[in-house]
């Protein structure tokens, strides 16, 4: 079966504009990110998936300057843009990872992936409370994607791409990934300029390593469990 990442990205958010340009060690956090995605064995491609405007074609020269796949499709129409990505690429289980999480897992990706496929489910979700937010994906069966996309109707499902999965459960066979719940207070997404500042800090410590996986990130927190609740205040963009 192959599996295709598919990276969400655009330069429009309201709250840290232009957050996927930002640099960490004088590279943005979207090409840090699809370079640990390279690491996840159960990848056979990542398509970097952004709005078709004017807006973003810098964004679009950033991805293919670094030998990246870039997608464009529509900008408030998420769902479609994952499905025409999705179509385009043959995919028959996406991974779904969102540009302002530099920190996702590979390993936690292959781990995902093979529990799709070993119990034949439909979607598989790693957030929380089962991981801090910004380390784990979404994983789901172009089966599945096919089948929302006509049925999913509201501004909301629509502009959030698995939503409807989540709403209409008893519809899709849904497994759960046990995780380590005590680490699901920490925030290493990036939403707002305090947000980069930790997830800045966890680079800073490993650099110029970019290729540790969440095992190592738990260490840091029994290291600075202060530095780590600096952002927790920060209410989660729904």
């Amino acid at each position: 079966m192959r599996v295709v990442a598919i990276v969400q990205a655009r330069l429009g958010s309201t709250r840290f504009p232009e957050k996927v340009l930002k640099k960490i060690s004088n590279k943005p956090i979207l090409i840090i990110l699809l370079k640990r995605l390279i690491l996840a064995k159960t990848l056979n491609k990542i398509i970097v998936a952004i709005p078709k405007n004017k807006k973003n074609n810098k964004l679009e020269t950033l991805i293919k300057k670094n030998k990246f796949t870039c997608f464009r499709g529509s900008e408030l129409n998420v769902l479609e843009r994952y499905y025409q990505t999705a179509k385009k690429y043959n995919a028959d289980i996406i991974v779904r990872v969102t540009s302002d999480n530099p920190l996702t897992d590979p390993d936690l990706i292959d781990k995902i992936v093979r529990k799709l496929k070993k119990e034949k489910k439909d979607y598989i979700n790693s957030h929380f409370p089962n991981y801090p937010l910004g380390i784990g994906a979404e994983v789901f069966t172009f089966k599945a994607i096919s089948k929302i996309i006509h049925l999913a109707k509201s501004k909301y499902h629509k502009e959030h791409v698995t939503s409807y999965f989540n709403a209409n459960k008893k519809d899709f066979k849904i497994a759960k990934l046990n995780g380590l719940k005590r680490y699901a207070k920490y925030r290493l997404t990036i939403d707002e300029p305090l947000d980069f500042k930790v997830v800045e800090s966890i680079f800073n410590f490993f650099k110029p390593n970019i290729s540790f996986n969440f095992k190592k990130i738990t260490k840091l927190f029994k290291l600075y469990p202060k530095h780590f609740l600096e952002n927790k205040h920060i209410i989660q963009n729904k």
